[in-house]
């Protein structure tokens, strides 16, 4: 996959986290190619978009750092990973992360690219699969837990 599709929403991702929670990642993984199958740490997010181009950007967290996450946002002590007040935290966490990259994408490229509405799913060892789609996969770690990005497109830039 073309990096200049992917570099914006792995700096997002570095750069929001930092600056919305204060938690620094302190590890990233160069991009992998994805198989089209995740398994999931825990607490997923997922964010499609649509312009010249067709997307979505998958981000999984182990519950521990989306509990970190949640604290650091909302001041809670004890965040319950069930609430829906608390998982529409990460869900706005990708929001962000891929509106920004987007923007950047968009005033780059010209692609148009929109967000559709995150969601956001819990449970350890799920399967998610993405079929028709280049996607690749980065890994990050925090000094509060692990987690992935697959960020996936159809087409590429126009030449």
């Amino acid at each position: 996959m073309d990096s200049r599709l992917v570099t914006p929403y792995i700096e997002s991702t570095v750069q929001i986290i930092r600056q919305m929670t204060g938690i620094e990642v302190t590890e990233i993984s160069e991009p992998m190619p994805g198989s089209g199958e995740i398994l999931a740490y825990g607490v997923t997010s997922v964010i499609a978009f649509a312009g010249t181009i067709k997307g979505r950007l998958l981000i999984d967290f182990q519950p521990e750092l989306a509990v970190h996450i949640i604290k650091n946002l909302m001041g809670e002590e004890n965040p319950v990973l069930r609430d829906r007040l608390m998982l529409g935290c990460i869900a706005e966490m990708n929001n962000i992360i891929a509106g920004d990259a987007n923007t950047l994408l968009n005033n780059e490229y010209g692609l148009g690219l929109r967000l559709a509405p995150p969601m956001v799913v819990t449970g350890k060892n799920m399967m998610l699969a993405s079929s028709k789609v280049d996607s690749v996969t980065v890994l990050g770690r925090t000094d509060y837990g692990d987690f992935k990005l697959n960020i996936a497109f159809q087409g590429g830039l126009p030449s």
